[in-house]
């Protein structure tokens, strides 16, 4: 299998077609059951996106562990690299989408971008959020037992993916996938509290 790097992460790429030997995939996964389950909004967003409802995806159904490495990370308020959280393969169509969910550990929260910038839309959700028609992503703080916030790292989730949708695109839509996958990060990182996210509907 063939790997593509996109913004320093490595996506899967099948290979070429009609390759002797290709070998086609089966039980492929809903878009309720890839990256340990989206809900019902989440997973409506992501159809829009790939334009199918069979995926492959790591980590597989019901599995959603943290990355190796980013808990120290947050730890050390030190972040060093990109984290893969979830990475999607649309199947069952032409020209396969890169797709992806990330996350980084920030010392701080860096400025906000210009608000004369067309193409994005700014949310309530964490620190910040800010949703486009490639993605989305967000800002929280992630303060553990005995650290205060104002000492506390930032964690920058983001939700992208390429080419451009095919289907109606949702910066709502996707917002709120990515606010889910944080939320869920969050709780297992133990600081959900300081986080400020919920599962409740993002609001512009």
């Amino acid at each position: 299998m063939l790997l593509v790097a996109l913004g320093g992460a490595l996506f899967p790429l099948a290979g070429c077609s009609g390759s002797a030997d290709e070998t086609p995939r089966e039980n492929y996964l809903t878009s309720h059951e890839v990256c340990g389950g989206l809900s019902d909004s989440a997973a409506k967003t992501l159809r829009a996106v790939a334009g199918t409802d069979s995926f492959s995806s790591e980590p597989k159904q019901g599995s959603s562990a943290l990355p190796s490495d980013i808990a120290e990370e947050v730890k050390k308020s030190n972040g060093e690299k990109e984290h893969v959280l979830c990475s999607i393969e649309p199947e069952k169509v032409k020209n396969r989408q890169r797709i992806g969910l990330y996350a980084r550990v920030l010392n701080e929260l860096p400025d906000a971008p210009d608000e004369r910038l067309r193409g994005n839309m700014s949310f309530k959700v964490g620190l910040r959020g800010e949703a486009s028609s490639l993605g989305s992503q967000l800002y929280f703080v992630c303060a553990q037992e005995g650290v205060g916030p104002d000492r506390a790292p930032v964690i920058k989730t983001e939700f992208r993916y390429a080419p451009a949708s095919r289907g109606e695109v949702s910066y709502k839509g996707n917002m709120q996938l990515l606010n889910e996958v944080s939320y869920r990060l969050a709780k297992q990182l133990s600081c959900q509290q300081s986080s400020d996210l919920n599962m409740k509907q993002v609001t512009e």
